[in-house]
C-alpha cells in the first residue's frame, strides 16, 4: 500500500533553470560593469568550463555542493587573471540573490502537493547545499514556502549522499519509517532521479514538461510512469480514475 510521495526539487517543483539563468545574467552584468573591456563570450566559456570541472568533482564525491558554490567565482576570476576574493564573494552574492528572486513554482505544484498530503506523506529528496546561503536548497524551499507544504526534506549535503546514490533514498525511507515499495519518487532527470529511485526500489515517475519523451535504452533508467503534469501523480498515487484539483 502506498504511503509516501517524494519529489525532486529543481525543475520538478520549481523552474530552477530559468532562475539560474537569471542569476548568472546578473553576475555577468556586474562583471562587465567592473571590467568593461572584457570579452564576454570568452569569459562565459571560461565560466562554463569551471562549472563543468567543479560538477565533475562533485559527482566524484570530492566536493560538496556548498564547496562548489563557494569556489566557482574564485576559480573563474583567477582564470581570467582578475582574482579578487572580495569581488568573487560579491559576484556569488549577486548570482544567489537574483536566482532566489527569480525562483517560481510551476503552475501544477501547489494544488498537487495539497491534494496528496490529505492521504500521503509528501517529501522532497534533492541534491544541493543545505546551509543558510541564499544559493542553497534550504533557502529555496524557505523562499517558496515549501516547508509548510511538505512533511520532510532530504538534501544531499546534509544526508551525505547525492542522487543517484540509493543511500539518499534509503535515508528518506528510514526517516519516514516505510519500505521502498510504499513510496513513489517523481523527478525530471533519468540518470539522477529515475535511476536512483529504481535502484532503491521506489516506484518512479518521470515528469517531462515539454519536448519529446525519449525512451531510455537502459532498463535501470526506465520510469514506471511518464507524466506531462504533476496532477497526474495524484491519479497514479491513488490508482484510480481521473484527477481533479480539490480546493
Amino acid at each position: 500500500m502506498l504511503a509516501a510521495v517524494f519529489f525532486d526539487l529543481d525543475d520538478t517543483l520549481c523552474d530552477a533553470k530559468a532562475a539560474w539563468s537569471a542569476g548568472v545574467a546578473s553576475a555577468f552584468d556586474l562583471l562587465q560593469a567592473r571590467f568593461p573591456d572584457i570579452n564576454v563570450h570568452q569569459a562565459f566559456a571560461t565560466w562554463q568550463e569551471v562549472n563543468r570541472e567543479l560538477l565533475a568533482a562533485l559527482g566524484a564525491g570530492e566536493l560538496r555542493m556548498a564547496e562548489v558554490r563557494d569556489q566557482r567565482f574564485f576559480i573563474f576570476l583567477s582564470r581570467l587573471g582578475q582574482l579578487d576574493p572580495q569581488f568573487a564573494d560579491e559576484l556569488n552574492h549577486v548570482l544567489a540573490t537574483a536566482r532566489l528572486r527569480a525562483m517560481r513554482f510551476f503552475a501544477d505544484v501547489e494544488c498537487t502537493l495539497a491534494t496528496l498530503r490529505r492521504t500521503f506523506h509528501v517529501g522532497i529528496i534533492t541534491n544541493g547545499a543545505a546551509d543558510g546561503h541564499l544559493d542553497s536548497q534550504r533557502s529555496t524551499v524557505q523562499k517558496l514556502g515549501l516547508l509548510d507544504r511538505v512533511d520532510s526534506l532530504w538534501i544531499s549535503d546534509e544526508v551525505g549522499h547525492r542522487k543517484p546514490d540509493r543511500r539518499i533514498f534509503d535515508a528518506a525511507l528510514t526517516g519516514v519509517g516505510i519500505q521502498s515499495r510504499e513510496a513513489i519518487y517523481v523527478g525530471d532527470s533519468l540518470p539522477n532521479d529515475i535511476a536512483g529511485a529504481n535502484a532503491a526500489g521506489l516506484h518512479s515517475v518521470l515528469i517531462v514538461r515539454s519536448g519529446a519523451v525519449n525512451v531510455p535504452s537502459r532498463p535501470e533508467k526506465t520510469p514506471d510512469w511518464t507524466v506531462r503534469d504533476l496532477s497526474e501523480v495524484v491519479r497514479i498515487a491513488r490508482g484510480q480514475g481521473r484527477w481533479r484539483c480539490e480546493t
